[in-house]
């Protein structure tokens, strides 16, 4: 185990993905410390690519040459599976909708 605490870009709190890194981190004896916080998925993915700290996403998000799954090669702990719901009016239709519902069927 390392004694350097892992760098973190994490989105603002309130933040699922946030609590969840922090939780397993912290319940696996893995020292951490948030380098950078961001309210945007773009500020973080910047701070990744920069090489700031590490974050934690979906498996869907980890595109372009520079984000990988690294849990497995620095011996992170595993996180909890993440559910996404999705609530609108019965015959309500909305190409927002209609595209996160198409990644929902394809991910599931």
């Amino acid at each position: 185990m390392s004694s350097q605490k892992l760098p973190l870009a994490l989105f603002d709190p309130p933040c699922s993905f946030r609590t969840a890194a922090l939780d397993a981190l912290a319940a696996a004896g893995r020292a951490s410390r948030v380098a950078v916080t961001s309210p945007s998925l773009a500020g973080l993915r910047a701070a990744v690519e920069a090489g700031v700290g590490l974050t934690v996403r979906t498996r869907h998000s980890l595109t372009g040459p520079l984000l990988a799954d690294v849990g497995a090669e620095l011996a992170l702990p595993p996180l909890p599976t993440a559910a996404f719901c999705l609530y609108a009016g019965g015959d309500e239709r909305w190409p927002e909708r209609e595209d996160f519902l198409e990644m929902c069927r394809r991910l599931g």
